[in-house]
């Protein structure tokens, strides 16, 4: 099978034999596939393969496992400090999430935005945009977490009420409100419209999504975040 100018980014890389890689691209009509790129580890390889740039590359092979023919790049998304944190971040989670070979084309969209906006953020503006990123990738691939709905009495959330967040369920409302992790049903009502304008929604967005993504990304933990918070770059837009 021969596949030719799909539009990729690279998501992870790891070195194979003696000058090749392993590439994980993330595609917009495929999905994530895995190719071999063969002798880009020389002194002068055919091309590089460097994340948050927008590639258009071809692969052939009869196995799951295909091989890099063609690579062009397109645009390069400028990306540093914090940004670039949250960026590796964003492909971290796509890798633990997405399956290969499974077309997820709004999500690529996405994606591409969400580099797109993270090239102009700072302060607060970069967590935003990492959690509507989350949302989108939870709701794409099948685990969307609703935020203007209780699941226990399938009625809509209430802004002057207290709720809990159950992973893989939703909200319930809590008669208690000394229990731990409870959110206000304001809070939960701004996250649903994306208004993130209030400190305290967006750190119940933040706390909402971590509790949502962890049964899905598994025991490991994330290398982007160990990374980000060696950086002394932690503050409000902490991932």
């Amino acid at each position: 099978m021969r596949e030719t100018r799909q539009i990729s980014y690279v998501l992870h890389t790891r070195a194979y034999q003696e000058s090749s890689l392993l590439v994980e691209f993330f595609t917009r009509s495929f999905g994530r596939v895995g190719v071999v790129a063969k002798s880009v580890r020389k002194a002068k390889p055919r091309f590089e393969l460097t994340p948050f740039v927008r590639f258009e590359i071809s692969w052939s092979g009869k196995t799951q496992l295909k091989t890099l023919s063609a690579c062009e790049s397109l645009e390069y998304h400028g990306l540093s400090g914090k940004v670039l944190f949250s960026a590796i971040y964003i492909n971290e989670v796509l890798m633990r999430l997405l399956h290969p070979y499974d077309p997820h084309p709004v999500l690529f969209d996405g994606y591409q935005y969400a580099l797109e906006q993270l090239q102009d953020c700072a302060g607060f503006e970069v967590e935003i945009c990492l959690r509507e990123f989350e949302k989108m990738l939870l709701r794409e691939t099948g685990y969307e977490v609703v935020f203007d709905q209780d699941v226990q009495g399938e009625c809509m959330i209430e802004p002057d009420s207290l709720y809990r967040y159950f992973p893989g369920k939703g909200f319930s409302r809590s008669e208690e409100e000394n229990l731990p992790a409870l959110y206000s049903g304001k809070n939960l009502l701004q996250i649903a419209k994306s208004d993130y304008s209030d400190r305290q929604t967006r750190k119940a967005a933040k706390q909402i999504m971590r509790a949502a993504l962890q049964p899905h990304l598994g025991n490991r933990p994330l290398h982007s975040r160990a990374l980000f918070v060696s950086s002394n770059f932690r503050n409000d837009g902490e991932k």
